[in-house]
């Protein structure tokens, strides 16, 4: 378990999968979140938790953050708190070299800012990659890396 100023971060436990399954099902979190088509999960049936860790293995000390909040938690700094912690983590901890997501352009803005603000750089866009409110959206991929964080971060956390 870690803790930041106001989160308690611990891993998932097996009474979590349901409400997060809950979570990824809802159609409006899912349209923003997940890059494939939109279609119900189900937990131990399909294999879809199983399936999500084993796809959020390192490879080359290269490791891809997702970050999603219920709607009554955005906007009240959580997701900066958890990126921040998580990138900490990554480089600190993990001594990942770099760390990317992919993110809807043009969707959640606050959520791009936050990505720029904590040093991801763009890297590319898979055009048209998701069909969202009745237009096509696109995914941009981000990353940062050790060093770029590195030097983002002195003077600003406490290492």
């Amino acid at each position: 378990m870690f803790t930041t100023k106001r989160l308690i971060l611990r891993a998932y436990r097996e009474g979590d999968f349901a409400e997060t399954v809950a979570f990824w099902n809802d159609f409006d979190n899912q349209q923003v979140t997940v890059i494939d088509h939109v279609v119900p999960q189900g937990i131990v049936e399909q294999g879809f938790v199983k399936d999500w860790f084993k796809q959020n293995r390192l490879h080359n000390r290269d490791g891809e953050i997702s970050l999603a909040l219920k709607p009554e938690f955005k906007d009240q700094g959580y997701g900066t708190d958890v990126l921040a912690w998580d990138l900490v983590y990554a480089f600190k901890s993990l001594n990942l070299h770099r760390v990317s997501l992919r993110a809807f352009e043009n969707i959640n803005e606050s959520a791009m800012n936050l990505y720029k603000k904590s040093g991801f750089a763009k890297e590319g866009r898979l055009r048209k990659a998701n069909w969202i409110d009745g237009k096509w959206a696109n995914v941009v991929l981000m990353s940062i890396l050790d060093e770029e964080w590195w030097l983002l971060c002195k003077g600003y956390h406490q290492l």
